[in-house]
């Protein structure tokens, strides 16, 4: 029953087989075959361009008669404008004014020492008081310059310069110093030639024993010579200098 079995499932297999066999000839024949298209290149159909060159467009010829062929398209670059260089000024040497300003300073010089000595004589000269007073500077010691009459005094009928010297004997001064040392001592002397009241310090030495040294110089003097008839002032205010000068 077995054998049976196979030998029908063999005959059925090969049957199939067969038929397929069969089968695809045939449906081979039937199928239509597929058409065959030759293809020509441009050049080969007698174009002068290639196909992928862009086609010329209808260009108009210049207005100057040439043709697209001959006119050249290139574009031109235009060359930058050549400025014209600024021309430069000759430059103008500096005019040396040392010598003027040397005359300068020498006639600032002189007129500072002009007005210096303006303002001393000022200062030196004698000056009326409302009340019926004169004020004089001077000055002793130092240089020796309190030995006579001051610049201020030479005019004056009283002799400003017998009072400095008797101060000048009356002067001790225990302050010695490398720098120069000045006191000025204000006062008054009457018509009789006293002095009035106490002598004021106006300009310290900053020196105490110096400047005490200069108002009891002025206290040890006493009496001056009383003032002449032709001198007719109620007192005389004295602005006196006492000067150290180292080595003198």
């Amino acid at each position: 029953m077995l054998k049976k079995d196979l030998i029908i499932s063999l005959v059925a297999h090969l049957t199939l087989i067969a038929i397929i066999a069969v089968i695809n000839p045939i449906s081979a024949m039937l199928r239509p075959k597929p058409e065959i298209i030759i293809v020509k290149t441009f050049e080969e159909m007698g174009g002068g361009a290639k196909r992928s060159d862009p086609e010329p467009a209808n260009i108009a010829p210049p207005k100057s008669g040439k043709t697209p062929d001959e006119v050249d398209d290139t574009p031109k670059i235009k060359e930058p404008e050549k400025k014209a260089a600024p021309v430069e000024k000759p430059k103008e040497k500096p005019k040396k004014k040392e010598p003027e300003k040397k005359k300068e300073e020498s006639k600032r010089s002189t007129n500072d020492e002009e007005s210096e000595s303006k303002s001393e004589s000022k200062d030196n000269s004698p000056k009326v008081n409302s009340d019926g007073g004169i004020e004089v500077n001077e000055k002793v010691g130092g240089t020796g310059a309190g030995t006579g009459a001051g610049p201020g005094s030479g005019n004056l009928p009283y002799n400003i310069g017998m009072v400095l010297k008797v101060i000048e004997r009356n002067w001790r001064n225990v302050v010695t110093d490398v720098n120069p040392i000045t006191c000025t001592v204000y006062f008054q002397i009457d018509r009789y030639g006293y002095v009035v009241g106490e002598p004021i310090i106006e300009k310290s030495s900053g020196m105490t024993a110096f400047d005490q040294g200069c108002v009891l110089a002025i206290k040890r003097a006493g009496q001056f010579p009383a003032f002449p008839a032709s001198f007719n002032y109620q007192y005389i205010g004295l602005h006196l200098d006492f000067e150290y000068v180292p080595g003198m």
